[in-house]
């Protein structure tokens, strides 16, 4: 038996939905696969430097945990592929209140001509439920009289669109004509399907299983991964979509300095 004409016969998720499901199962399940992910995620991101005169700033980034945000967003861009910050303003004080990631499982994106991405949600069926069946009514005349635009897009079967100043795309995607990033684990699907199936006749121990093994680790050489990519994207984000707003909103001169360290 060739083991290679085996692994190639194998079929693999197209599903995007199904595809970060294996990815986060075998991440969970691989220790080979986790190391790997682990390691990249640390050499991605250990600590940042920001320089500014204004101690809002300075605050704000402590407060919304700006280095745990950003050791969450290298993992899920390792592991994942695409990566969907949301950030929630503080009025009052006219920074940010805090950031999370959108389960990229709900969010689907709509590429027009001329436009930057157009970023939607995808309501779960609870939520659907709930606006559709206008229970419990308390919950749904909340939403009515502060978010009326999502009950308008559930009740007309559609998506929720998000705001670009809020919800960011951060993409593993080395294809410019593809609109989501991909995991660096997809690629190892295979091999990892058939390393399951060796493991109901031989132990972890064994030529064949280490075989695979070794194929995988060779797979996911750090050396040849393009680190240096997601750390200016990475960068980037920080500098576009979370310092300037807030420069902006308090009416100053953007004189920020930020970078990653190495």
């Amino acid at each position: 038996m060739n083991i290679k004409d085996e692994i190639n016969k194998m079929q693999i998720p197209r599903d995007r939905c199904q595809s970060n499901g294996w990815s986060r199962r075998f991440y969970e399940k691989n220790k080979i696969i986790s190391d790997k992910i682990d390691e990249l995620s640390n050499l991605s991101f250990r600590e940042y430097r920001l320089t500014t005169p204004y101690k809002l700033i300075e605050k704000m980034c402590e407060n919304i945990n700006l280095k745990d945000l950003l050791k969450t967003i290298s993992l899920e861009y390792w592991k994942i592929g695409d990566v969907f910050p949301i950030g929630f303003i503080d009025k009052d004080n006219k920074t940010w209140k805090s950031f999370c990631l959108l389960n990229p499982d709900y969010v689907e994106i709509r590429s027009e001509i001329y436009r930057n991405e157009i970023i939607e949600l995808v309501p779960d069926q609870d939520f659907k439920k709930l606006i559709l069946d206008r229970n419990p009514i308390e919950l749904y005349n909340y939403f009515v009289e502060y978010l009326s635009g999502i009950v308008t897009n559930i009740e007309n079967g559609e998506n929720i669109k998000l705001d670009s100043n809020y919800v960011s795309h951060i993409s593993h995607n080395t294809d410019p004509s593809s609109i989501y990033g991909y995991s660096i684990i997809k690629p190892c699907f295979k091999l990892l399907m058939y390393r399951n199936i060796l493991l109901g006749y031989f132990d972890d121990k064994s030529e064949e299983v280490c075989f695979i093994d070794k194929e995988l680790s060779d797979a996911l050489d750090i050396n040849k991964i393009k680190i240096e990519n997601f750390r200016n994207q990475l960068e980037n984000w920080v500098i576009d979509k979370v310092l300037k707003p807030i420069y902006k909103l308090n009416n100053l001169k953007y004189d920020a300095e930020f970078e990653i360290d190495m």
